[in-house]
């Protein structure tokens, strides 16, 4: 695991990389692909043109011993997700005093804009918030202050996390590494 910030309360590494999925890979050709009991592909593209796998991460930077990879070809949709259920110990005692952590190790053979949202189910109400990551360099860090969110602490039913890629037609995005973790703010 990457370092984390001190008072780190809950820190958690997805299935997907962590070890093999039952599938290790699968060709997009609906708007939902499930990639294991907590992780799915979403799209509007009507050509299909998508291809997700799990590959074998075998570089030290890499972080984990898998990885996630989305072959993006023809495409013409709105829209590419990446949607990660998070567990109930990550709503358990969530607070809006606290910050939400993403951190990623990604690669893409061209520069792509990618977006990390974090949908908080608290009774009737979805609180949403969005940040783009950053552009360069391979290791990304985003964070969520749910001071911000508007959510009601005695509600928060579940939550999950949307990675969102723009203008994804031709290209190969790879990611290495994925990190969620929460600590209260200071």
């Amino acid at each position: 695991l990457p370092s984390m910030p001190l008072g780190t309360d809950w820190v958690w590494r997805p299935d997907a990389w962590r070890g093999p999925l039952p599938e290790p890979g699968a060709i997009a050709a609906t708007d939902r692909t499930a990639l294991g009991d907590d992780l799915a592909l979403y799209h509007d593209c009507p050509l299909g043109e998508v291809v997700v796998r799990q590959l074998r991460n075998d570089h030290e930077g890499d972080r984990a011993a898998w990885g996630l990879a989305v072959d993006v070809f023809g495409f013409r949709g709105s829209f590419l997700s990446l949607a990660l259920n998070l567990p109930e110990a990550a709503v358990a005692g969530l607070k809006s005093r606290h910050l939400v952590r993403v951190d990623l190790v990604m690669d893409s053979d061209r520069p792509v804009k990618a977006y990390a949202r974090l949908n908080i189910k608290h009774g009737p109400n979805l609180a949403q918030p969005v940040t783009g990551l950053p552009p360069d360099g391979r290791e990304k860090v985003v964070e969520f202050d749910l001071a911000y969110a508007g959510i009601h602490e005695k509600r928060i039913e579940r939550a999950w996390l949307d990675l969102i890629i723009n203008d994804a037609a031709m290209s190969r995005i790879q990611i290495r590494d994925l990190v969620i973790s929460r600590r209260p703010r200071a």
